[in-house]
């Protein structure tokens, strides 16, 4: 009997490493670099069409743009679209009961920032042409900003 348990527990280990792995392999993709995390994310799926959210003028003026985390798994605008060397001014909030949500990492441009309670956050940066990923810390609220 002992030995059938000790079986029974290393192969539900194994099983449960896998799973693990699979998941950070599915995981591992970075938008940046052109791989599609497809719609499978309930907040993509909800929002097929991109948001073009770029206020700023050619002139350099400053884009302003906003983005918040939701209580149901996602952020608002899952895709952003902005004009390629125009500074932006990235304003962040997140719902109470948005989890992990509530922080918000572009790595591109040491962006890290974290809402409590509701409160907005801001950063700036001058993203040139290109495609970058905005993400939680977990890796499970993601986006795209579109430098165009």
């Amino acid at each position: 009997m002992e030995m059938g348990l000790k079986m029974l527990m290393g192969v539900s280990a194994i099983g449960i490493l896998s799973l693990v792995l699979f998941v950070q392999l599915l995981n591992s993709g970075n938008p940046a670099n052109g791989i599609n995390y497809g719609n499978s994310h309930p907040a993509i799926a909800a929002t097929q069409n991109p948001i073009n959210l770029g206020e700023g003028q050619a002139n350099g003026q400053e884009q302003v743009v906003l983005v918040k985390a939701l209580g149901t798994g996602g952020y608002d605008k899952p895709e952003i679209r902005v004009k390629a060397g125009v500074p932006v001014k990235l304003k962040f909030s997140a719902d109470q009961n948005s989890g992990c949500g509530r922080q918000l990492i572009i790595s591109e441009f040491g962006v890290n920032m974290v809402s409590k309670n509701g409160e907005t956050k801001e950063a700036s940066f001058t993203p040139q042409k290109g495609v970058y990923a905005y993400r939680c810390g977990m890796n499970m609220f993601r986006g795209k900003l579109y430098a165009e």
